[in-house]
């Protein structure tokens, strides 16, 4: 993760290759991180925290990008199946495993707001091959599209996701629509919140993110038929089952409430005022209202810890399920 600053700049490591380098270096030699890749199997993709937080895309800077993204690919998308190995540029990439499809869409190398375009039309070119090599060998397996932002049209922020390029998201769906293509269903991530959202009938998204981290809300009213939101939770992840008879879908999610954040922050604050107080020796001269907002601020805290170790156990059980039938198709 390279979030905008740490010390550096706001372009995260800059167009500097041995910062990047040495995160990748570093994060490898974790051995919790080399306990993870050494048991499970992995295919990786990159949006803007593999470069700089909110990076829109490589046209915006170029030396950056290729910086971030050189060094990504050479420590972690290395292990991705590649479409041509002799163009540099293509990132997206197809593979099968078990029942189902899947497509992995690069959403930052081709991605220019003032074309509407997010992915290009060489990325959609090939989806839309990979979409009928899919139906041709089997029609009822399922189609997974993956993309590392929302395409739901119920994100308000019109930089974000698919909204940045409308006419992009109307050409992939209404090409589901055209070919009558079933059994499809998209995985996103970005927001920090998980949601799932129905962008045409029976075509559903799974946005299930982050493994951690903390946002506001993201979710709005919008012309997506919302089947799941999550505002509450910082930490969620999803299990996919397929089988014969179509996909099960589990989320699970806990860790830090938005709010006890927002309340130990709260006591940190408080609690270091009384220390500078008490370092001058006035200690006792807080007004009512202070002691009455440290003693809330505390008190409030407990509170919220104490409901986070309660629902510690969510882990262990899914806070929703959801089950995706799979189509056959008729035939004479």
């Amino acid at each position: 993760d390279v979030p905008r600053g740490l010390g550096y700049s706001g372009l995260g490591f800059g167009k500097n290759d041995v910062l990047y380098r040495t995160e990748y270096l570093t994060v490898r030699s974790e051995p919790n991180a080399r306990r993870l890749f050494s048991n499970v199997p992995t295919f990786f993709q990159f949006d803007d925290h593999e470069i700089y937080n909110d990076m829109p895309g490589r046209i915006f800077n170029p030396e950056v990008f290729d910086a971030a993204v050189g060094n990504w690919k050479t420590y972690i998308g290395s292990v991705n199946p590649v479409i041509d190995e002799y163009n540099d540029t293509i990132k997206y990439y197809y593979f099968q495993a078990g029942l189902g499809d899947f497509f992995v869409l690069d959403t930052k190398t081709f991605r220019n707001p003032n074309k509407q375009q997010i992915v290009g039309p060489r990325q959609i070119k090939q989806l839309h091959q990979w979409l009928n090599n899919s139906i041709a060998a089997d029609p009822s397996r399922f189609k997974f599209i993956i993309s590392p932002v929302t395409l739901t049209r119920n994100r308000p922020e019109r930089h974000e996701g698919w909204n940045c390029c409308s006419k992009e998201r109307n050409q992939v769906l209404s090409l589901l629509q055209s070919e009558g293509v079933i059994n499809v269903v998209f995985i996103t991530g970005d927001t920090h919140k998980p949601g799932i959202f129905e962008l045409l009938p029976n075509v559903y998204e799974i946005g299930v993110s982050p493994i951690d981290a903390f946002g506001p809300k993201v979710w709005g009213a919008g012309q997506d038929r919302t089947v799941y939101e999550e505002t509450g939770f910082t930490t969620s992840f999803a299990t996919y089952t397929l089988g014969p008879r179509g996909l099960k879908v589990e989320i699970f999610g806990g860790g830090y409430h938005v709010s006890i954040q927002i309340a130990v922050i709260i006591s940190i604050f408080l609690g270091f005022y009384i220390l500078i107080r008490t370092l001058l020796k006035d200690a006792f001269a807080l007004s009512p209202g202070a002691c009455f907002a440290l003693l809330s601020g505390l008190l409030l805290s407990l509170a919220l810890f104490a409901d986070d170790l309660s629902n510690s156990e969510s882990f262990h059980r899914p806070r929703f399920a959801m089950e995706v039938e799979r189509v056959i198709p008729y035939k004479l």
